[in-house]
């Protein structure tokens, strides 16, 4: 495998992990505005995942409330994940063109590199080194 091959995977790689690390708020962008957006988004899905439990396993008063609770965690979880669409979308489109640009790369260099393999395998004489005498 080439350098060049092997440094663009791992640029593929380290863009994909951003991209992961921008849907949770963790990684590059745990400090910035966008990260806080996330993990928002995401506090108020495990408080909504509670409340639902506790809505399917009360009765009476209590089972009202935690109904009253998860919908004014929906209203809070809409507009979480709206905001945060707001704010990742440049940033999203950004990778998903470096995505796509190093993916076509990776692509290229790998058939070069298959190219190269079948190349030797069909000129043995290439591939043995010279000795001189």
């Amino acid at each position: 495998m080439s350098a060049e091959l092997c440094e663009t995977r791992t640029a593929l790689a380290e863009v994909l992990q951003s991209l992961v690390d921008l849907e949770a708020g963790t990684g590059e962008w745990r400090d910035t505005k966008l990260g806080e957006v996330a993990r928002i988004g995401r506090d108020l899905e495990q408080r909504r995942k509670g409340a639902f439990l506790r809505a399917n396993t009360a009765h009476g008063k209590d089972h009202r409330a935690a109904k009253r609770t998860l919908r004014d965690l929906d209203s809070k979880i809409h507009q979480a994940h709206a905001r945060f669409d707001v704010l990742a979308k440049p940033h999203q489109e950004s990778l998903g063109t470096q995505l796509t640009s190093l993916g076509l790369k990776v692509s290229a260099l790998e058939l070069q590199a298959d190219e190269r393999t079948q190349w030797l395998a069909s000129h043995p004489a290439t591939a043995e080194p010279c000795l001189s005498g």
